[in-house]
């Protein structure tokens, strides 16, 4: 059915309308209209007045546009089921993971073990640490009761590592690069003493030693020479400002 748009000659709205129906109703003010009205409204609304009165109640035939045919629909397709064979219902069990873990015996014999070697560790570290504040404090009362020279303060001397092979002295009084070299030989011979070192063996008894010293004036910085002829400086000397 070819269908046209026409406005309602009442309040002007615009409805669909059926050409070969000779009158139309609106759908909004249910006003009844000549379709011809309603289809010259539509081309020219300039020259229509709209009055937009309230109208009576369309007892007549019903003015509705109506499809040539009724729509036809298909009917449902019924779902076809497919015969076969019965599938039994497959549970997947959860693997058996073997237990790897040890025994607790084992455990505890490791455990053993580890705490064994750690208390070990611990016990000689502490004993090492004992004997070398025991040579610390022998050789700093030792270098300190021969030093020819003042200390600033009794926190003058200060000794330092594991093999007390690292010196620090704050003197009152200046010294030359001479008696810097005869200090780092005096700490060397006492320390080679009492830790029990070859006071012979240069490389045994003072080749790890580094000493520095501050003076007034500035000092010196003594470090690890190879051999005493190294004792000078721009060798194993340095002139601190």
């Amino acid at each position: 059915m070819a269908l046209k748009e026409g406005r309602c000659v009442n309040c002007g709205s615009l409805l669909i309308l059926d050409p070969k129906m000779e009158k139309g109703q609106c759908l909004f003010c249910g006003a009844v209209f000549a379709n011809e009205d309603a289809f010259a409204a539509m081309q020219l609304p300039a020259d229509h007045e709209f009055p937009n009165e309230e109208q009576p109640e369309h007892t007549g035939p019903s003015l509705a546009v109506q499809p040539v045919r009724d729509a036809v629909f298909a009917p449902p397709v019924p779902q076809r089921r497919v015969k076969g064979k019965i599938v039994e219902e497959f549970i997947l069990e959860d693997p058996e993971v073997p237990d790897l873990g040890m025994p607790l015996k084992t455990r505890i014999i490791i455990t053993s073990l580890i705490a064994g070697i750690l208390v070990l560790f611990l016990g000689i570290s502490f004993l090492m640490s004992l004997k070398r504040n025991k040579e610390r404090s022998q050789i700093k009362e030792k270098f300190v009761t021969n030093l020819d020279y003042e200390l600033i303060n009794d926190t003058g001397i200060a000794i330092e590592n594991m093999k007390n092979n690292s010196i620090v002295l704050v003197l009152k009084e200046s010294v030359t690069e001479k008696q810097a070299a005869d200090l780092f030989l005096d700490y060397a011979k006492v320390r080679a003493d009492v830790m029990d070192y070859d006071e012979t063996d240069f490389s045994v008894s003072a080749n790890s030693i580094s000493m520095r010293i501050a003076t007034p004036n500035g000092g010196f910085y003594i470090s690890e020479p190879e051999q005493p002829s190294d004792l000078v400086l721009d060798k194993a000397i340095t002139k601190l400002d």
